[in-house]
């Protein structure tokens, strides 16, 4: 794909969604996208499974704290220590249109274990105490079903209809647990209030200087900014140490900075790595300042995971995703208004 070409899909990338909605809600909106295409995008009907007599609600503000804690570097499981089995309050939620699980598939609570294992060896935390909601998907256009597990503090943040706010999120493999996605998040914390319709007008009537951005390539973007180079190196060996513990059945080969994607003529580009976002400069006035960065990291058998990470200083500081589930797509499915595309 020439460089007309791929500038020409950034430009539209960028009116419709800019970087901003597409990085640091990346992970929250394709999770609400799912939870929709499940529920029919109707208010789900928890079903709460009986509490653990030795769960403990977590309500201090110090235990809050400590479990939003974000490991910035690289960690190896000597480090963290070994597993152990949580505790946890595992919620399923149902609707008339889930899907039907797979009589194969795992059931919730296990697929729930795994997934703390999995939040462990990635993050170095363990949500013991807390609270998972669970729900199942059997997607027509995948080639796999997913348990998915939403992660929260106490109970009334898991059964609120107003709020959705998961610590963690991730998706396994309903049959073998393998792992698919994953995501933490933080609160933003010591943020100046920025105007919810200046953002707005930031994401979608971009001024040509916005818009001039989000047509640079990382080489420039990285000029522009004079991003110091050991500054992306450390985001590179985050990157690293998180696809390396993603992958934990296979070997990383390869760390990218920028996300491949196939075009509509299945030629395969890279978007720029990367992403651009609004902040609050020293006048109180709202500026574009990079907010992050996606990476593609490649193991040894072909699959590829995205990883996109938040600066600390961002708006949408602490944030991690890392996605897998686009390598289980099936080719050429035409999506045709049932199950999801």
């Amino acid at each position: 794909m020439t460089k007309t070409k791929l500038k020409e899909f950034i430009k539209i990338a960028a009116i419709c969604a800019l970087s901003i909605g597409a990085f640091s809600a990346a992970f929250t909106g394709l999770n609400n996208i799912a939870f929709n295409a499940a529920t029919n995008g109707t208010a789900p009907l928890p079903i709460v499974q009986p509490e653990p007599a030795a769960t403990v609600e977590m309500q201090t503000a110090e235990v809050q704290e400590a479990s939003y804690v974000l490991l910035a570097d690289a960690h190896t499981a000597e480090e963290i220590g070994e597993f152990v089995v949580p505790n946890l309050t595992v919620i399923g939620v149902t609707d008339h249109n889930f899907h039907t699980i797979h009589t194969s598939a795992m059931s919730m609570e296990a697929a729930a274990q795994i997934g703390a294992e999995y939040i462990w060896d990635v993050f170095g935390i363990s949500i013991d105490g807390m609270y998972v909601t669970m729900f199942y998907s059997a997607w027509d256009g995948h080639a796999r079903e997913h348990w998915h597990g939403q992660v929260f503090l106490s109970r009334a943040d898991a059964m609120s209809t107003e709020s959705f706010n998961p610590i963690f999120w991730f998706a396994i493999d309903s049959i073998t647990g393998m792992r698919i996605d994953i995501s933490q998040s933080m609160p933003m914390v010591n943020r100046p209030e920025i105007d919810e319709r200046a953002i707005m007008e930031w994401r979608m009537y971009i001024s040509e200087d916005t818009l001039a951005l989000h047509m640079m390539d990382d080489d420039e973007l990285i000029n522009y900014f004079e991003l110091a180079p050991e500054k992306l190196e450390y985001y590179t060996q985050r990157a690293l140490g998180y696809a390396e513990r993603h992958f934990n059945e296979s070997t990383v080969q390869n760390i990218m900075l920028g996300m491949l994607v196939e075009h509509a003529d299945r030629e395969t580009m890279v978007i720029p790595g990367i992403r651009i976002g609004p902040d609050i400069d020293e006048n109180g006035e709202l500026t574009s300042v990079i907010a992050g960065f996606t990476f593609t990291a490649t193991d040894h058998t072909g699959r590829n995971a995205e990883i996109m990470i938040n600066i600390e200083q961002s708006m949408f500081r602490g944030t991690v995703h890392i996605f897998t589930q686009q390598n289980d797509r099936i080719p050429g499915f035409v999506y045709t208004g049932r199950g999801r595309g």
